[in-house]
């Protein structure tokens, strides 16, 4: 009974890291593909590993946002996204459901602000699923150093871009770029 147990308890723990792999791999392979723009920070953390953190616009404090209904602080909620003129992802509306007709993006809301006539909330900073790009150990230093040129920083003007896929709520980065070049291309 004991050896049972035993290999039911070590099944579990290779099939549930596996089906999580799976569906980063899926969303990757079979994701829709949306470009948004950012700015990374924080390249290394001595317990987490060497990654570079990224903001997004997309989530910036003027951003106002359409919603099903009135949100509060920390709600998860689904994001229907479209593309930009610039062809950036934008958000399109937030929803207290995940959308059946559109790609959407699972986030939490960080902060309200702003309210309309009714003193309904009508401005929301949303956080993304996902906010690390990890880089070798080697590289992440000169990353670092070449992100920090983004907006002006350091005397130099550079943009920083990210591929995400988009499946069923999961967003998963696929690539990073700095003034449109792969950051493994930069360094090579």
């Amino acid at each position: 009974m004991i050896k049972y147990i035993l290999a039911a308890v070590i099944a579990a723990q290779i099939a549930i890291p596996g089906a999580m792999m799976q569906r980063y791999e899926a969303t990757l392979q079979d994701g829709s593909l949306y470009k948004f723009k950012v700015v990374p920070i924080d390249p290394a953390d001595p317990f987490k590993g060497r990654y570079v953190r990224l903001n997004f616009e997309i989530s910036n404090w003027e951003m106002k946002y359409q919603s099903d209904d009135t949100l509060k602080r920390k709600d998860k909620v689904y994001a229907t996204l479209n593309i930009g003129d610039d062809g950036f992802a934008r958000i399109d509306k937030l929803h207290k459901s995940a959308p059946k007709d559109r790609e959407y993006l699972k986030v939490r809301v960080q902060y309200v602000y702003g309210y309309n006539e009714e003193n309904t909330p009508i401005n929301y900073s949303i956080a993304l699923p996902f906010n690390r790009y990890y880089a070798q150990e080697n590289k992440a230093p000169e990353i670092e150093r070449k992100v920090r040129r983004l907006n002006g920083i350091d005397g130099e003007s550079s943009t920083a871009t990210v591929d995400v896929r988009v499946l069923n709520g999961l967003g998963v980065i696929e690539q990073l770029y700095i003034d449109g070049k792969a950051i493994e291309e930069y360094f090579d």
